[in-house]
């Protein structure tokens, strides 16, 4: 009998099918401003981390960030975090700061972040350097106007495109071969609406393969669980989009699923599988902080311009799906997947963390 220790989070790359990577659900606390020795010739470039909120997403991207911006064991940067604390007036405020303070770069967090950076940078005239991170379209929430081409002083990394798909589709049979009827249940107005167009093309990739799709439509995340119970009967899985208000509610699916022995398979956020997810297809926040640090020590520390670093999407090689096998077992799904995988699971690629 396989064991395996509590929470254990494993990560499957794309290029090793059978194997597992590590899925990076490293959490630290280092309190508002990570501080660290300077460079014997010089201290480190200042660089302002903007946020909406500290959450563990956040934390584990500075942490790339950092480890990205350190060559040969020195950081080249000081980081400091500005924490809006929810309040879209405070965010304004510190970007204002961050501006007056003449920091040498900034790095919003998320879209409202981007969206306050780009319009007080713009406002006040600076041209401070802007490396987003953790954005949706970049194009779609205003901070550049063409895909892939940054502006003067705004590039950096979105999770947009729709190449993730096919690759997360081609998994599910490996791990469940017995799954052919989906739940889909989505807030339409989530990602500006544009979560329909993830919604149809999944729909239509699912189908092409020989699977039943049932959408949900859904528009608070107090409804998610009453919604979704009477259909669980009915399908093999419930398959979560890239959607704030139904993976708000993860932790009530989680147990919806291990009641009636039908798993959950997120869309491109390997960090809810901690919160009640049996299966998650997507990236790790740790290897786009990884790229966002590269930027900047190409700017700060190469001196390249910004506007010669191409605004990129999530690369595919990045992709990684993962499983909670705690909940993958309280979910039923263990037991249908084929015992070759699972012993390539813990005889393979193997890299294991309790979190």
């Amino acid at each position: 009998m396989i064991s395996f220790s509590k929470s254990t989070l494993i990560g499957l790359g794309l290029n090793i099918v059978l194997g597992a990577v590590l899925l990076y659900m490293m959490y630290f606390s280092q309190g508002d401003l990570l501080t660290h020795s300077s460079s014997a010739q010089r201290a480190p470039f200042r660089v302002v981390f903007l946020e909406m909120d500290d959450t563990p997403e956040a934390e584990i991207a500075r942490e790339g960030i950092m480890d990205a911006a350190t060559k040969e064991g020195k950081p080249l940067i000081e980081l400091t975090v500005f924490d809006g604390n929810g309040d879209k007036m405070r965010l304004q405020a510190l970007a204002d700061k961050a501006v007056a303070e003449n920091y040498d770069l900034i790095v919003p967090f998320g879209s409202l972040p981007s969206q306050v950076a780009k319009e007080v940078v713009a406002r006040r005239k600076s041209g401070m350097p802007i490396v987003f991170c953790g954005v949706g379209d970049p194009v779609k929430v205003g901070l550049i106007n063409e895909p892939g081409t940054p502006l003067e002083n705004i590039t950096g990394f979105g999770v947009f495109g729709f190449g993730f798909v096919k690759p997360m589709i081609d998994q599910l049979p490996l791990f469940a071969p017995q799954a052919k009827k989906i739940l889909m249940p989505y807030n339409p107005t989530m990602l500006g609406g544009t979560i329909e167009e993830y919604r149809e093309l999944m729909t239509h990739e699912l189908e092409k393969r020989g699977y039943a799709v049932l959408p949900i439509k859904i528009y608070t995340t107090n409804d998610v669980v009453a919604k979704i119970q009477p259909f669980m009967h009915e399908v093999d899985m419930v398959w979560l989009l890239p959607d704030h208000s139904t993976l708000a509610a993860m932790e009530g699916i989680g147990k919806l699923c291990a009641q009636y022995q039908k798993f959950s398979y997120i869309t491109m956020n390997l960090n809810k599988l901690g919160n009640g997810g049996a299966l998650a297809f997507g990236y790790s926040i740790y290897d786009i902080g990884q790229d966002v640090g590269s930027y900047i020590y190409r700017i700060l520390e190469k001196g390249e311009k910004i506007n010669t670093l191409p605004v990129l999407p999530v690369r595919v090689e990045r992709l990684k799906i993962g499983i909670n096998v705690e909940n993958a077992r309280a979910q039923g799904l263990l037991q249908q997947m084929d015992p070759t995988t699972l012993y390539l699971m813990e005889h393979g690629m193997v890299f294991e963390k309790t979190v």
